[in-house]
């Protein structure tokens, strides 16, 4: 005599949000890839897919648990980009110029790096920069930067823009670092209006 199917019981895993809690606790990326690919098809969301095409790229787990964003290579932009949701946390370790990062729409800036960051801004914790080139854009990277309000490491330029940018008085920085500008000709010394 058959069997009637029975339904699956429901785990913890069925409840909204667990399995993106579980795997914001882990600090391995072996262990996200592990977690991830263990997961029913069905419970794999784009941006866990996309998050479990990026660690198992070649280098992408260098991105877990907090991606750095200016070493993105174009495949990483794309990954990260769908999986931001997922990080606690990222690192803007360099400006990029590059058109490839998903733009918000965000009239207050032409660089879809800009935009994307902005978008992201809570997410948001470390700045690690020793110079900022491309003086074209320094008024959008500031603006960026100020809305960046989740800092809590930075290292920038000894530059009062930047220095301004960083510590409003919505920004709660716990660890900044001021090196000297490495080109003066391009960033003089600028007064606070």
């Amino acid at each position: 005599m058959a069997q009637r199917p029975r339904p699956s019981r429901p785990t913890v895993l069925d409840v909204d949000g667990v399995p993106v809690t579980i795997l914001q606790y882990m600090q391995d990326a072996d262990d996200v890839v592990t977690f991830v690919r263990a997961l029913p098809l069905a419970m794999r969301t784009p941006a866990l897919t996309a998050l479990l095409e990026l660690l198992e790229m070649s280098g992408g787990a260098k991105h877990w648990p907090t991606p750095s964003l200016y070493s993105a290579t174009y495949d990483e932009i794309d990954c990260i980009g769908a999986a931001i949701s997922l990080f606690n946390s990222a690192c803007i370790n360099g400006f990029c110029l590059s058109k490839h990062w998903p733009a918000s729409g965000d009239p207050a800036f032409r660089l879809p790096f800009c935009s994307f960051v902005a978008t992201w801004a809570t997410k948001m914790t470390t700045v690690d920069m020793s110079d900022l080139q491309f003086p074209t854009y320094r008024d959008e990277f500031c603006r960026m930067l100020a809305r960046c309000t989740s800092l809590k490491r930075v290292r920038i330029p000894t530059e009062d823009d930047l220095l301004e940018a960083v510590t409003s008085s919505a920004h709660s920085v716990a660890e900044l670092s001021l090196a000297p500008p490495h080109d003066k000709e391009n960033f003089p010394p600028r007064a606070i209006a």
